[in-house]
């Protein structure tokens, strides 16, 4: 099992398949930074849907971790956002929360 670098799927580590990592992953502020008015900014989109279809391109699956966590509108709108756009796993910290999200559909 091998967790592969998201932001270098198309490039540096362009020959890594869903055999040597069915996941890819990232630190969510590394790559977006702050999302204000909890809305993904076009060039924030553009990124979210770059890596996400460079991943399912080769069958491996997409994860961010660090995503905000305050305030709670901020957080559920990237949860949502993140999961429209194809990702596949959500990482959180607050379980609860997530718990919530998902018994009131985000």
């Amino acid at each position: 099992f091998y967790d592969a670098p998201l932001p270098l799927l198309s490039t540096t580590f362009s020959n890594i398949t869903r055999s040597d990592a069915p996941i890819a992953s990232t630190d969510f502020a590394a790559q977006f930074g702050e999302v204000v008015a909890e809305t993904f900014n076009d060039t924030q989109l553009s990124l979210l849907r770059t890596q996400v279809s460079a991943a399912h391109a080769k069958g491996i699956k997409v994860r961010y971790w660090d995503q905000p966590g305050w305030p709670i509108g901020t957080r559920n709108a990237v949860w949502r956002t993140l999961l429209d756009e194809g990702v596949d796993l959500l990482n959180v910290d607050d379980l609860r929360g997530a718990a919530g999200f998902w018994e009131n559909k985000g």
